[in-house]
């Protein structure tokens, strides 16, 4: 297996040479990226009785390790799926390319991909503070996420919901590591949130309808256009955001409907929500 492009950095090598004495074997120097220091690999020759035959084999090993080493050959990425090794910068990269592909077709909405950039930016913070800018893929383990975790939890003095909600989208992105080969498995998935159980239940309540009736009272004289907003929703079950795009084109009083058009709904698709309640 060869190094791709993004792994030029760790070309690195010290070329094949035959070793003779006490043992015979044919040595050679790798950069280790977990290390980041040149190791030593040894074949022993030592099975092979002859000299003469040693000296041949060793000859013809060197020249094939040597045109491999020249390739970009590592062994240490041999090992694994050479994708481990891709600077973990390019991970984030590709991540947020992915994402706004995604959201330019329309398969995720604004607020998810709001969502995503704003995670990636406080992990991307979060490196260059602990100067991790050199780490590669498979150092985005269960260690690293725990302590990223926790430094958000308690440095930034999060609640265990928001703590949770970081979680989530690192289980996200694990997944896209994992999809990608950059991971074998995903090591948020180990990973417990906390606070679920003891997460108090929100309380909604329920206006009164006399007191209902006194805030329209109060919209009718002070600000109709807020009462008109709240109507919208309440009766026609517009979602807040898709109101904001109505138009008056988009409204029908003969057919008692509200358009909603597929490039401002939630869904994305065209949605015809009824008057009659509102009008009534």
């Amino acid at each position: 297996m060869y190094i791709s492009e993004s792994l030029s950095e760790i070309k690195k090598y010290r070329p094949a040479t035959l070793r003779t004495g006490k043992e015979w074997f044919v040595e050679y120097y790798v950069y280790r990226p977990d290390t980041h220091v040149m190791t030593r690999k040894k074949i022993m020759l030592d099975h092979i009785k002859k000299a003469s035959e040693r000296r041949a084999y060793a000859t013809g090993l060197m020249r094939r390790l040597n045109a491999e080493l020249e390739k970009g050959w590592n062994p240490f990425i041999s090992e694994e799926n050479s994708k481990t090794y891709t600077k973990f910068t390019k991970v984030i990269d590709d991540f947020s390319r992915l994402t706004k592909k995604k959201f330019e077709e329309r398969t995720i909405r604004e607020a998810t991909i709001r969502s995503y950039n704003s995670y990636i930016k406080k992990l991307q913070e979060y490196i260059i503070k602990f100067k991790l800018s050199e780490m590669y893929a498979y150092n985005f383990n269960k260690d690293f996420i725990t302590k990223y975790l926790d430094n958000v939890y308690h440095t930034q003095d999060l609640s265990s919901r928001t703590r949770d909600n970081y979680l989530k989208f690192l289980r996200v992105f694990c997944s896209f590591m994992v999809e990608r080969d950059f991971i074998k498995v995903s090591p948020a998935a180990a990973i417990s949130v906390l606070g679920k159980a003891s997460r108090s239940v929100k309380n909604r309540t329920v206006i009164p309808e006399e007191m209902k009736a006194n805030i329209a009272d109060f919209l009718i004289q002070h600000n109709k256009h807020y009462l008109l907003a709240c109507h919208i929703l309440y009766f026609c079950m517009i979602r807040p955001k898709e109101m904001t795009y109505i138009k008056i084109e988009h409204i029908d009083l003969e057919k008692s409907v509200i358009f909603i058009p597929g490039e401002t709904a939630k869904n994305y698709k065209d949605a015809q929500e009824h008057l009659r309640d509102f009008l009534d």
